[in-house]
């Protein structure tokens, strides 16, 4: 489990978009050429051929939720190589990020299929900001036709969509109405995120200069407006009350009814307080006892079989003393992370080892 941050994030990586080219995709529309794309794997692909289904994925090296992606993908186009073709389309590359031709490369076969990366945005603004695509990864299907037949992201329904394109059993209409359904969702959440990130700033402006009376008063007053954003930033209020306001009694009473009350039933937000505790908090202001209720809670809530929650409770008793307790859960979120996420696993291992050699050295 990673450093838990107050502000819900989206789950695909919001990226600003260019005006849009005069060649503009539309949906249930013939799909524009790749021409302004350099080719890094696979020959060029210069048409979309009649007969034959493409799936491109806008995406980058820099962006998690990409990358974790690229399984998924690898997976449907070893299954599917003979009839559609997978184009991972690399955009809005920056200099801090691996370079998308060494990523490639270094992947090897764990994907296989073609990569060509944007020049200029050109391919972004045609394709991206038309069908008003803010946020990677996103995928599209390219049918038979050659027409723009499915949006959105690539682990989120495009399976189902895929196989009935093959079979030519997709309705191309109604595919299109819930299409701009989604648009005018997406829009009005965009508005409420617009809205809500005033009320972030104003809570960040209190942080930055430690007026921390005054943080807590704006995360109360951002919670009550907009409580689907702001559940997050109930954990700094409770961080702040014990670190920085020096109120362990008022912490505790706080921290209390998050656990039992306002996160009861959020496995997520319950795991988040756990982890926060077991690793920000220093042994003298731990209250290791809620940690453990919130984090047994996340644990029921999700039929112990969440990996990421089964790490933390893991932690939370390693923290305790409880090494061999530590071990037996951390073992089982491997295994579980093993069939989801191996780069997760990987992540878990190193816990493991943590958690082997503090028992061996008692």
């Amino acid at each position: 489990m990673t450093r838990f941050f107050p502000i819900a994030a989206a789950a695909a990586i919001a990226i600003a978009a260019p005006l849009a080219s005069a060649d503009d995709a539309k949906f249930a529309e013939k799909a524009p050429t790749l021409d302004n794309v350099t080719w890094i794997q696979g020959d060029a692909i210069k048409s979309f051929e009649k007969d034959h289904v493409y799936v491109l994925d806008f995406w980058a090296t820099w962006c998690g939720p990409c990358v974790a992606s690229i399984p998924h993908l690898t997976e449907l186009h070893n299954e599917h190589k003979d009839t559609v073709t997978f184009i991972g389309v690399a955009v809005r590359p920056n200099d801090r990020m691996t370079p998308t031709a060494k990523f490639v490369k270094d992947q090897g076969d764990k994907m296989p299929y073609h990569v060509c990366a944007d020049i200029d945005d050109k391919t972004y603004g045609t394709y991206m900001t038309p069908l008003d695509q803010h946020g990677i990864p996103t995928a599209m299907i390219i049918d038979k036709k050659g027409r723009i037949a499915w949006v959105g992201h690539p682990m989120g329904g495009m399976d189902e969509a895929l196989e009935k394109i093959l079979a030519s059993n997709y309705d191309l209409s109604s595919a299109k109405a819930d299409f701009a359904k989604q648009l005018d969702a997406a829009r009005a959440e965009m508005e409420i995120q617009e809205k809500a990130s005033k009320f972030g700033a104003e809570i960040s402006r209190h942080l930055e200069a430690d007026n921390f009376e005054s943080a807590i008063a704006a995360i109360d007053e951002a919670y009550e407006n907009y409580p689907d954003f702001f559940s997050g930033a109930l954990i700094y209020k409770y961080t702040i009350l014990l670190t920085e306001l020096n109120q362990p009694a008022q912490a505790a009473k706080f921290g209390a009814k998050l656990v039992n009350n306002i996160f009861a039933d959020d496995a997520q937000m319950l795991n988040a307080i756990a982890w926060e505790i077991a690793t920000e908090f220093s042994e003298d202001v731990q209250d290791l006892n809620l940690a453990m209720k919130a984090a047994n809670k996340a644990d029921k809530l999700t039929d112990s079989k969440d990996p990421g929650i089964i790490d933390t409770l893991a932690r939370v008793y390693f923290v305790q003393g409880d090494i061999d307790k530590a071990i037996a859960l951390q073992k089982k979120a491997i295994k579980f992370a093993e069939q989801e996420n191996e780069g997760f696993a990987d992540q878990l291992r190193e816990a493991l080892n943590e958690y082997m050699d503090a028992k061996s050295s008692t």
